[in-house]
């Protein structure tokens, strides 16, 4: 049989409205046969206005993402940021809770699987205190903090609020649900005072909270970690030529590369891992 015909020019389709989605994506409804002559040139085409209609709706930006926005920026340039990912066993806290829950309702807290990892995130960084720090680059130097005070990321209405608990190596792990219950609500009522977002070590992101895995979480500046959480699911893993059942947390630490190497930030997820299977309520 004869070849077939060759295609016709990228600019001439023979239809009579066809729409290309590649041009008129983000500019309306945008037809070449009423836009192009078919004798124009590609630079012609590309320097043709495609499109009458402006881009008049907008959405007012709020002091909370205003200062959000420039402190992410500012975190992003001034750091290396690298994220390492792990999945972590939960079982043990899983028990913990739904065997205490009851108690710790009677006396009025909330107990929750993030007041566990809190807890456990705590007695990581005591054991590697150099996550629990600040780069001093000018004086050649981490300076390491003598307190843990967790920063929590909490989603609201008007944007991202990151209240912090205060000296948290000191609270049991109902008084460390206990805080987060009060900062959640205190930021999602407008209640919360500037002095209560100040002065973290480190930071949580709790995205799992919305049904989300992973994450490359932003550090939360002078802080040298965020450690992500993501929403539980259940894996079978074989063991030895044995099948095991086991929930998991996905988690994702991001990390100062300025500061922090790779393989200690592997050594801290598990030794995190550990407390999370030693953990006793």
């Amino acid at each position: 049989p004869p070849p077939p015909p060759p295609p016709p020019p990228f600019f001439f389709h023979p239809q009579p409205a066809y729409r290309d989605p590649l041009w008129s994506r983000g500019l309306g409804d945008v037809y070449k046969r009423q836009i192009f002559d078919k004798g124009d040139t590609k630079t012609e085409i590309e320097n043709k206005e495609v499109s009458s209609n402006l881009d008049n709706d907008y959405i007012e930006l709020n002091n909370i993402k205003l200062t959000t926005a420039k402190r992410m920026k500012e975190s992003l340039q001034s750091t290396a940021q690298v994220t390492q990912f792990a999945d972590i066993i939960v079982d043990k806290i899983i028990n913990e809770r739904n065997e205490h829950k009851e108690e710790a309702q009677k006396r009025g807290v909330k107990l929750t699987y993030l007041a566990f990892i809190v807890k456990a995130y705590i007695k990581t960084l005591q054991d590697m205190p150099e996550f629990n720090a600040k780069l001093d680059l000018e004086n050649k130097r981490l300076i390491l903090r003598d307190h843990i005070s967790i920063a929590i990321a909490v989603n609201t209405e008007n944007g991202l609020f990151v209240p912090v608990i205060k000296d948290a190596q000191n609270l049991s792990i109902e008084g460390i649900a206990e805080q987060i219950e009060i900062l959640a609500k205190q930021a999602r009522n407008g209640s919360l005072d500037i002095s209560k977002m100040q002065g973290q070590t480190a930071t949580v992101t709790n995205y799992g909270s919305i049904g989300s895995k992973y994450s490359t979480p932003v550090l939360n500046s002078p802080d040298l970690i965020n450690l992500g959480i993501g929403s539980f699911e259940e894996k079978v893993y074989l063991n030895q030529g044995h099948v095991e059942s086991h929930t998991i947390a996905p988690i994702s630490l991001t990390f100062d590369h300025q500061a922090i190497d790779g393989a200690q930030a592997v050594t801290f997820l598990n030794k995190l891992q550990e407390h999370l299977k030693n953990l006793d309520y």
